[in-house]
Formats: C-alpha cells, structure tokens, sequence
C-alpha cells in the first residue's frame, strides 16, 4: 500500500483579488488536488458526451 500523496497546485480562475493585481499570481488561486478522474460516458449527459478532458476535485484554499 501507498501513502495517499496530495498536491497543492496554483490553478488559474481569473477571479479579482486586490492583493494579487499586477503581480504574477494575477488571476490565480491555490487549491488541494484530492482527485484526478474522468466519467464514464454513462454518467454524462448529451450535451456532455464529448467531454474529452479529465475532471479535478479542488479543496480551494482562502485567498491570497
């Protein structure tokens, strides 16, 4: 057995933050990655079949 690994990652929403305007983290929040996954195309609606890129599951940290 593994431990389970955890990573933080700076992920990119465009949300305004007035304490990162004009620097690099501009735009930018930090969050836990708990889980990268896809769907089975069962799980996915019509106007979601083609969906061709892996879903994450976030813990969002409090902002900057």
């Amino acid at each position: 057995d593994q431990d389970a690994c955890l990573d933080g990652a700076l992920i990119r929403t465009g949300e305004v933050n007035p304490f990162t305007n004009g620097t690099s983290l501009q735009g930018m929040c930090v969050g836990h990655v708990h889980a990268i996954f896809t769907l089975s195309k069962h799980y996915l609606s019509p106007t979601h079949a083609s969906l061709k890129y892996p879903l994450v599951y976030v813990e969002w940290f409090t902002p900057f």
